[in-house]
């Protein structure tokens, strides 16, 4: 006999919830929608930066490693069916002028800007904006409810 052959399997899984068909899909199970409805393709987010296009997928980046820019902005990317990553684009999508229009404010006057500005990823090795990485790391790592295993 030939047992080369892998079983098939006669079992599928039934739910209304994408966000539940999107995990299904990516660990490989089958899946049955109800009342039709199902997720034709799954969907990952990751940056993108804003000046030069680059695809970071480290969540917790706050500039882009190719150009040094800070406009990351979350893009949702799959896999096509030769295996590529493939970024899906809005069409519609404005472009951002925010940041472009005035001059930086001088630091120490009065309004909504009295401290250092953020303008490079080294900035967070050094001075308070060290501190305040710390502080969030701190935070983040902040006791569960559900015990300390359990962030």
């Amino acid at each position: 006999g030939g047992g080369d052959a892998m079983p098939s399997c006669a079992c599928a899984c039934a739910t209304a919830d994408f966000a539940m068909q999107n995990v299904l899909l990516q660990m490989g199970l089958r899946l049955v929608g109800l009342d039709g409805q199902v997720v034709a393709r799954t969907k990952k987010w990751t940056l993108r930066c804003g000046a030069c296009g680059h695809l970071e997928d480290d969540p917790t980046k706050l500039f882009c490693s190719r150009c040094g820019s800070t406009p990351l902005r979350r893009a949702a990317v799959g896999v096509d069916a030769s295996g590529r990553r493939k970024v899906y684009l809005r069409k519609d999508r404005r472009h951002d002028l925010r940041g472009t229009k005035f001059a930086m404010p001088a630091p120490g006057k009065a309004g909504r800007y009295e401290g250092e500005m953020l303008l490079r990823e080294d900035q967070l090795l050094s001075g308070i904006w060290q501190q305040k990485a710390a502080r969030a790391r701190s935070a983040k790592t902040a006791a569960s409810v559900f015990g300390p295993e359990v962030t």
